[in-house]
């Protein structure tokens, strides 16, 4: 059961990131994100120790920050969940280098974007703005 959650939340994720970079509608590419995080949450629910679970979750998370990037309380507080989840993974697993890499990017994200509402500059809309994004 935690292993066809995961797996339909990577398909989700995929799907949603395929329709992104088309240009299809946001409002459907965020319901496919939010089922997919719903998805590798539940896979998390039944074994805590899935490490493809939380990174699944954490990386489902960061990109649906992405995609609310010009609204930057709702990014930061995604980013928050996301770099929680890989924390969690690294807890399990201190030399998971994936997770330590995207611990490093969800911190760095959310740096950037309280830097830019400190200068005052509009929040980046656009995923592909960003480099690391």
């Amino acid at each position: 059961e935690e292993r066809a959650l995961v797996n339909w939340g990577g398909a989700l994720c995929l799907r949603a990131k395929l329709l992104a970079k088309s240009g299809v509608e946001t409002d459907l590419v965020r319901r496919l994100q939010l089922a997919a995080i719903l998805k590798y949450e539940g896979a998390y629910n039944i074994n805590p120790g899935s490490m493809q679970a939380l990174k699944g979750w954490g990386t489902a998370l960061r990109e649906a920050a992405q995609m609310v990037a010009a609204d930057a309380d709702e990014a930061i507080e995604l980013l928050d969940q996301a770099a929680e989840c890989f924390s969690v993974a690294l807890s399990i697993n201190p030399d998971d280098v994936t997770s330590q890499r995207a611990l490093r990017r969800c911190t760095q994200d959310i740096q950037d974007i309280e830097a830019d509402m400190e200068r005052g500059r509009p929040p980046t809309t656009n995923i592909n703005d960003r480099g690391r994004w």
